[in-house]
């Protein structure tokens, strides 16, 4: 079967859920018996793994800018560019897949989108001329798609919630954990690592950006007030480095010397981060999936999380719920995660283990037949 993917995402992120969603699902898909082609933008952060022959280039425009505004001012004009690129291909069989919310009137052949998540429709963070000028390109590439793709039944129903369209084109089809995250390191691999970082403590880790909703401030805030703090560090992975009035609240709350972060690691040093830490927190007021969740239970991690929907449907009962909005609720998580907890890292590795990329790219595919007949 011809699969065509649009390689938006890689000119959009550096790193982050859906370029890995992106990287192991074509990564998966050139291992079948599959005519893959991906339709790279000239300017990108990163290649997807495949070799140079999958790759073709189709839009002359600079994607990448450092302001987003601009950015998403140029969609149109790259869109239409794109699209008489797209001409010369003929493409006319096969399915098309985007890996960001595009869609392009020169391709005959059925459209795949896959939607991750609904927060620019729904959370106050979003509401701004960017996020509104993005929400037009994703109403139109959801629209326009043939079949669409929700990574879990939670970003379904805020779908049917916010978009008109026909149940019947979705397909709940879940992420899946990278196979670097079912192998643990030697306890001599993890001691050196945490002595090099200087990690001299036990630690609980947190993983992602900071922005408003992943409620990064709750946490700490919650954490600062908690009795046993001094006897922990506090690891964050991700979200580049922290701005003034990060580092000012920080040090207001008393953390500046319990705090240890990284901007970013490799997937094989954030494996032994979840593997040495005492606890990984996840305080999000929403997520699409939540990958870390299921990386965290994979290496034997205690998670602490939010109750929103989608961490219960993932996670079902085995991380240390918590309201994310009440200090004292995160507090009893924090104290709850000391205690004996080896039935909850059990219950997490077989859980974690019902979630594999194979399994995510063979029912994608079985996708691609279904639409493509």
């Amino acid at each position: 079967m011809k699969v065509y993917l649009d390689g938006i995402i890689y000119s959009l992120q550096s790193v982050g859920g859906i370029s890995r969603y992106a990287n192991e699902l074509i990564l998966g898909l050139s291992k079948s018996q599959n005519d893959i082609k991906v339709l790279m933008h000239r300017k990108f952060y990163n290649k997807p793994p495949i070799s140079e022959s999958k790759l073709k280039f189709v839009s002359i425009l600079p994607t990448i800018f450092k302001n987003t505004l601009l950015k998403y001012l140029s969609y149109p004009a790259d869109q239409f560019i794109t699209n008489h690129l797209l001409n010369k291909l003929k493409i006319t069989e096969g399915v098309f897949h985007s890996t960001y919310y595009t869609n392009y009137s020169s391709i005959k052949v059925p459209m795949v989108i896959t939607v991750h998540d609904l927060m620019h429709e729904i959370l106050p963070d979003f509401n701004n001329i960017k996020s509104k000028l993005f929400l037009i390109k994703k109403r139109q590439a959801i629209m326009s798609a043939d079949a669409i793709i929700c990574i879990s039944h939670n970003t379904a129903k805020d779908l049917l919630r916010y978009y008109n369209i026909d149940p019947k084109k979705i397909a709940i089809i879940y992420n899946g954990v990278s196979d670097i995250f079912t192998t643990k390191s030697s306890s001599e691999i993890l001691a050196q690592f945490l002595s090099t970082h200087k990690i001299n403590a036990p630690y609980f880790l947190y993983v992602g950006s900071r922005k408003s909703y992943k409620n990064f401030n709750s946490f700490i805030k919650a954490f600062a007030a908690w009795n046993k703090n001094r006897d922990y560090k506090l690891v964050t992975v991700g979200g580049g480095n922290f701005t003034l009035s990060e580092l000012a609240y920080i040090e207001i709350l008393g953390l500046k010397n319990q705090l240890i972060s990284f901007s970013h690691v490799s997937d094989l040093d954030l494996a032994i981060l979840y593997q040495g830490a005492t606890g990984f927190v996840f305080p999000s007021l929403y997520e699409g999936f939540g990958l870390p969740l299921l990386e965290a239970m994979s290496m034997g991690t205690v998670v602490l999380a939010s109750d929103i929907s989608v961490f219960k449907e993932i996670g079902k009962d085995t991380p240390i719920y918590f309201n994310p909005n009440d200090t004292d609720s995160i507090i009893e998580a924090l104290d709850l995660s000391l205690k004996d907890n080896e039935k909850r890292i059990q219950a997490g590795l077989i859980i974690a283990k019902e979630f594999s990329w194979q399994k995510t790219v063979a029912e994608t595919m079985n996708l691609y037949k279904k639409i493509s007949v």
